[in-house]
């Protein structure tokens, strides 16, 4: 799947203005072949000029990529309901990690994080070693917003299996706010 949508939503804006890839290729400061490229996704537009490109046409840098870091609610469901049967018909670690993928993907889609979270508490107790169930211990009450006893038990206890460090690197980060 792609991620990235420039080319088309940059003719669409680029239209929408009313400007030729001639007329935004000398804004840019770049070739009329190079717009073209950027339109046809044969390539991309150098890192720099992504602001001015957004600012252009009054849009956000997500929104000139096509970028959506929101998952709509019906969907949330879906994904609730898919991942809640595989914890019935898959080992836990491959659900858990099923479900990393998505927070991966989505972690600023608080309605979705909350959802995984709640699938991690009620279904932790089908995890075959303590310390899976202990970190999802941990990333529920990191969503419970409870980063102090996150740091509590991190700070203490020496980890059985991974690291601790990216959760005790976002409880800190909580508290800090």
């Amino acid at each position: 799947m792609k991620e990235i949508h420039l080319g088309r939503i940059l003719a669409e804006n680029r239209r929408r203005r009313g400007i030729t890839q001639e007329e935004l290729a000398g804004l840019m400061g770049v070739s009329k072949a190079a717009v073209s490229k950027w339109e046809t996704e044969v390539s991309y537009p150098d890192i720099l000029l992504f602001p001015r490109l957004a600012s252009c046409f009054d849009i956000s840098i997500d929104e000139l990529m096509g970028y959506e870091p929101q998952m709509e609610r019906e969907r949330i469901r879906k994904v609730y309901r898919t991942l809640a049967e595989e914890f019935t018909t898959q080992p836990f670690d491959q659900v858990i990690e099923n479900c990393r993928k998505y927070v991966r993907k989505y972690y600023s889609c608080y309605p979705l994080l909350f959802q995984i979270a709640s699938l991690f508490a009620n279904h932790f107790t089908l995890a075959q070693s303590n310390s899976v169930a202990e970190q999802v211990l941990e990333y529920c009450l990191l969503v419970l917003k409870r980063p102090e006893e996150v740091t509590e038990i991190l700070e203490t206890e020496v980890p059985l299996q991974g690291t601790p460090g990216p959760l005790l690197a976002s409880a800190w980060k909580m508290l800090e706010i």
